[in-house]
């Protein structure tokens, strides 16, 4: 039996599948890591500009001239010491008031000049209270000049005591030039308030001061501090306003004005009354201006 028609198709056979390629497992979503940003590397700081050869000599010189002022103010304590007079006693029994004085004294004065001579001179106690002042402030210049010759020991740390000791030092000899500018003085205006007799023996012991001499010195000194504090104030502004050096500068400058001044008034049979003042008055200011400083070290070292 024939069949029309064309037969249902029977079943497709099963297509052959390919292995599985393994699937990478995809990343949860969420928010994308940021990316590291560049960090800018920090540039180094330039270091200062050392400072030029004419800038360091200018402060070296400073310096200089003001060790030379201390110096020279300690050896005019021992130089400018009055010097006794060959003919001494005639001109202090030419002075007005001595004759007059002596009227009705049994006494013979050249008795007395005799052992005035034999006495020792006082030396002037002035210069010694300005070198512990001007000491004071070159210790305050080596402070601030040392970091700007060196500029290796600013990055060091600070040594406590460079200021302390010598500080000190200048505290303890204040207070020795003090008293004894204050014995002396006592003991002059004893002896020259005692007529007639420590009247004359102060006229022929005390009576030659060198008047002239001292100012020629102080004089001097003022105008070789001036060129000093003129050089360092040009060279270093920004570190001279700082630490109280200018005060110190100008206390030392007022503490020679005044003690020209004091001499300056006196006459020179009175100048040694007038030197031991001014004296008094310097040594004073140095005390204070140290205790200050050694203060200041001290709280430091704390």
């Amino acid at each position: 039996m024939t069949t029309t028609g064309s037969e249902p198709p029977g079943p497709l056979p099963p297509h052959p599948q390919s292995p599985a390629e393994p699937v990478s497992p995809e990343p949860p979503a969420g928010p994308e890591p940021a990316s590291p940003e560049p960090t800018a590397t920090p540039e180094p700081a330039s270091a200062e500009a050392p400072p030029e050869p004419s800038h360091k000599a200018s402060l070296v010189l400073a310096l200089l001239l003001l060790a030379a002022v201390v110096a020279a103010e300690i050896l005019a304590a021992v130089l400018l010491r009055p010097g006794r007079m060959a003919h001494a006693d005639t001109a202090v029994l030419a002075e007005p008031g001595v004759s007059r004085m002596l009227q009705g004294v049994a006494v013979d004065p050249r008795e007395l000049a005799q052992v005035a001579r034999q006495q020792h001179q006082p030396a002037p106690l002035v210069f010694l209270a300005l070198a512990l002042l001007d000491g004071l402030v070159l210790i305050g210049g080596l402070a601030l000049a040392v970091p700007q010759l060196r500029p290796a020991s600013a990055e060091r740390p600070p040594r406590r005591l460079s200021a302390f000791i010598p500080s000190l030092a200048v505290l303890l000899a204040g207070v020795a030039v003090v008293v004894t500018a204050i014995a002396r003085l006592r003991l002059l205006a004893a002896v020259d308030l005692s007529p007639p007799y420590g009247t004359l023996d102060y006229l022929l012991t005390y009576g030659q001061f060198r008047r002239r001499a001292v100012l020629i010195a102080l004089a001097v000194l003022v105008a070789v501090k001036l060129v000093a504090f003129a050089i360092f104030g040009r060279r270093s502004p920004r570190a001279a306003l700082r630490r109280g050096v200018p005060a110190l500068v100008v206390t030392s400058m007022a503490a020679m004005v005044v003690a020209a001044a004091c001499i300056a008034q006196a006459s020179s049979s009175t100048g040694n009354l007038a030197d031991a003042f001014a004296a008094a008055v310097v040594a004073l200011t140095a005390i204070v201006w140290s205790a200050v400083i050694v203060s200041g070290s001290v709280r430091r070292l704390g």
